[in-house]
C-alpha cells in the first residue's frame, strides 16, 4: 500500500511539474522608442527614429512599419529594419505628407535561445505625431 502512494505521489508530482516547464518559455524583454520624428529636407519627407530595449539583440534588424491614421482609417505608409544600433529611416518621397496622425510599430521577435526556449522582443508602438497641411 505504501509503494502504491508514493507511486501514486510521484506520478501528481510529475503531472504538475511536466506543464509547469513546458508552459515557461524564454524571457520578455520590452521595446522602446527613444526618438521619432518627422523630417521635410530639400522637398523630401523623412520619418526617422530609434528603439532600444533592455536585452541588446531585440535592438537589430528589427522590422518597423510607419502608419498614417485619419478618421478612424489606419494606412501603412512604409517601413525599414532598425540598424545595429536600433535606427531607422522610413523615406515617403517628395512633397509634405498628407494631414494625418502618424505612428510607427515595431512587432514582437523571437530570438536567442534560453536552455531550449527563444525569448521574445515584445511589440511596441511609437509616440504618435500629428501633421496637418
Amino acid at each position: 500500500m505504501r509503494v502504491r502512494n508514493l507511486t501514486v505521489s510521484v506520478l501528481i508530482a510529475t503531472a504538475i511539474a511536466i506543464p509547469g516547464q513546458a508552459i515557461a518559455g524564454g524571457n520578455d524583454y520590452a521595446t522602446f522608442f527613444t526618438a521619432f520624428k518627422y523630417k521635410l529636407k530639400n522637398g523630401d519627407a523623412k520619418f526617422k527614429g530609434q528603439i532600444d530595449s533592455g536585452k541588446g539583440n531585440c535592438v537589430k534588424g528589427r522590422k518597423v512599419v510607419l502608419y498614417r491614421k485619419k478618421n478612424g482609417d489606419k494606412k501603412k505608409l512604409g517601413g525599414d529594419h532598425t540598424s545595429s544600433k536600433g535606427k531607422f529611416d522610413i523615406d515617403l518621397g517628395q512633397g509634405k505628407p498628407k494631414s494625418g496622425t502618424y505612428f510607427a510599430e515595431v512587432n514582437q521577435a523571437k530570438i536567442g535561445d534560453n536552455d531550449g526556449k527563444k525569448n521574445t522582443c515584445l511589440s511596441t508602438k511609437s509616440p504618435k505625431l500629428k501633421l496637418s497641411n
